[in-house]
C-alpha cells in the first residue's frame, strides 16, 4: 500500500474504521488493531520475526535491522553498555551543552517568530554526531544543515513512497545515475570512521564500545559493512524521532499556557537541573507519553513476519509469511485504549488514571527484543532541551498558516516528519539554578 501525499498512517486509519481489526493492505500484509496484536508481534514471547522491509540497507546490516534473533542478541548485547546507566550519566554533559547553545541561539533571536522543528532538528542531529563520531557537525553553532542531513531527508521521503515495496530499492542501487548521491553519502560514513577509529575521544561515546567489539572480531567484510550501518542508525534513529517528537511536544506547550504554567512551577523550584532530578517531574515525563501517544515515532508501524506454521492472533489465526503491523497512530487513538483519545491530556498518566484503559498497547519505544536500545538517552535529551527552554523563556504560536497546519502537514516518511513550527518566545524571570 502506498499514499501518494505520505500520510499513509492516516490513511490505514481509516481503512480500520471502515473494515474493523484486521485490514489486508498487500498480497501478503495485514495491518492490525487487534490490542491482543501488540504482545503477540512484538513481545518477548513472540514467534514473529522482523519482516523484508529490513532489508532495506542491505549489504549493511545494523542493530535494528538484524532479523535473526540470536545474531541480534549478540549485538544488542554490545549496544547495551553504551547505554547502560553509567554510560548515559557520562553522556548528559554532551546534552547539556547543546541544550545550552540553543538556548543561545533562541535568545539572539528573539525579535521574530523560530522555526523550532529547524533548531530541534540540528539540536539532536548534533548530539548524535558526537556520541558516534566523538565529532560535532555544528548545525546549532553555524545554523544551516550539514551535508549528510539533506541525503537523509531524500532517503526517507523515497523509503515514505516506497517502504511496501522493499524490493525496488535493490535495483535502485544497482543504477548508478540514480544512486550516486547515496554512494557518496555511505562514502561519507566509511570516511567517519577512520577518522573516528583513528582518534578515541577522551571521554567513551556509544561508538566507542562498537569499535572496541569490532576491533575484538574477525573484521570481515560483512562485519566492515555493519559497522557502517550501526552508524547511520545511531545517526538517523537517534534524531530524526526526537528532533519530531520536540516539535510535537512544543506544539501542544505552544497551545496550552496553562500546562506551561505548571511545568515552570515545577522547574524553577529544583535546586540542580540535571536528569536525575528531571525525571522526577512526572508532569514531564507525562507530557513527553502523551506526545508520543498522539504523534509516535513510527506513526505507521513496525514490520514483522508470522513463522511458517502462522499465529494466532487473539481469536484470529493469520497465516504463515504473512507481513504484519500494527500501526501506532491508530492503536495509540483506539477508544477502547484511551479515553478521550484524541485529546492532549498529560494528566492521564498523572493524576487521572482512569483516562488510561489499556496501558499495555502504548508501546512509544516497542517491547521484546527489539525494543529501543536508545530510549533513555532520547528522554534525557528530550527532558533537558524542553527543561532548559521552560526555565528562561515563555512561548506562544507564531500567528498564520503554518501553524494552522501544523498538524496537518507532518510526513509518513517510516518516522514522522514533522513541519515547520513558528513559535514566539519572551524571556521570564527566574532563579539560576
Amino acid at each position: 500500500m502506498m499514499s501518494s501525499n505520505l500520510h499513509l498512517y492516516e490513511e490505514i486509519g481509516r481503512l480500520h474504521e471502515t473494515y474493523g481489526d484486521y485490514v489486508r493492505t498487500g498480497p501478503t500484509e495485514i495491518s492490525i488493531t487487534d490490542p491482543a496484536a501488540v504482545q503477540a508481534i512484538y513481545g518477548n514471547q513472540s514467534q514473529a520475526t522482523k519482516g523484508p522491509w529490513y532489508t532495506l540497507l542491505d549489504p549493511r546490516v545494523c542493530l535494528s535491522f538484524t532479523r535473526d534473533k540470536q545474531e541480534h542478541a549478540r549485538r544488542r548485547k554490545v549496544w547495551d553498555q553504551g547505554f547502560s546507566t553509567k554510560a548515559i550519566r557520562a553522556y548528559e554533559p554532551i546534552v547539556a551543552s547543546y541544550a545550552q547553545q540553543l538556548v543561545e541561539i533562541v535568545e539572539r533571536d528573539l525579535a521574530s517568530p523560530i522555526d523550532m522543528t529547524r533548531w530541534f532538528s540540528y539540536y539532536a542531529f548534533d548530539v548524535m554526531a558526537r556520541l558516534a563520531f566523538g565529532k560535532s557537525f555544528n548545525m546549532i553553532a553555524e545554523g544551516k544543515e550539514a551535508y549528510f542531513l539533506k541525503t537523509i531527508r531524500t532517503d526517507m521521503t523515497n523509503i515514505g513512497h516506497l517502504k511496501h515495496m522493499p524490493w525496488i530499492f535493490p535495483i535502485f542501487m544497482n543504477i548508478p545515475l540514480l544512486n550516486a548521491n547515496n554512494q557518496r553519502f555511505w562514502k561519507w560514513i566509511e570516511n567517519q570512521f577512520l577518522e573516528r577509529s583513528a582518534n578515541e575521544p577522551e571521554q567513551r561515546d556509544i561508538f566507542s564500545w562498537i569499535l572496541d567489539a569490532y576491533k575484538k572480531g574477525p573484521q570481515s567484510p560483512q562485519d566492515t559493512l555493519n559497522l557502517h550501518g550501526d552508524g547511520y542508525l545511531i545517526i538517523v534513529a537517534g534524531s530524526d524521532t526526537t528532533s519530531t517528537t520536540l516539535s510535537h511536544l512544543w506544539f501542544h506547550l505552544a497551545s496550552d499556557k496553562t500546562l506551561v504554567q505548571r511545568l515552570q512551577k515545577e522547574i524553577d523550584a529544583l535546586t540542580e537541573l540535571n536528569d536525575d532530578a528531571l525525571s522526577k517531574i512526572d508532569l514531564l515525563d507525562a507530557t513527553i507519553h502523551e506526545t508520543l501517544r498522539l504523534h509516535p515515532a513510527v506513526p505507521s508501524g513496525l514490520q514483522r513476519l508470522t513463522p511458517p506454521e502462522g499465529m494466532t492472533i487473539g481469536k484470529t489465526y493469520v497465516p504463515g509469511n504473512t507481513i504484519v503491523q500494527v500501526p501506532l497512530y491508530t492503536m495509540f487513538r483506539d477508544p477502547r485504549a484511551f479515553e478521550r483519545p484524541n485529546d492532549f491530556m498529560a494528566e492521564r498518566w498523572t493524576t487521572n488514571p482512569e483516562l488510561v484503559k489499556d496501558r499495555s498497547v502504548f508501546i512509544p519505544f516497542n517491547i521484546g527484543p527489539w525494543a529501543c536500545v536508545g530510549r533513555r538517552l532520547a528522554l534525557m535529551e528530550l527532558r533537558r532541551v524542553t527543561a532548559e527552554l521552560l526555565l528562561r523563556f515563555d512561548i506562544s504560536l507564531a500567528p498564520g498558516k503554518v501553524n494552522d497546519t501544523f498538524l496537518k502537514d507532518g510526513k509518513d516518511t517510516f518516522t514522522l516528519t514533522a513541519a515547520p513550527l513558528l513559535l514566539n518566545f519572551t524571556k521570564r524571570q527566574y532563579t539560576t539554578i
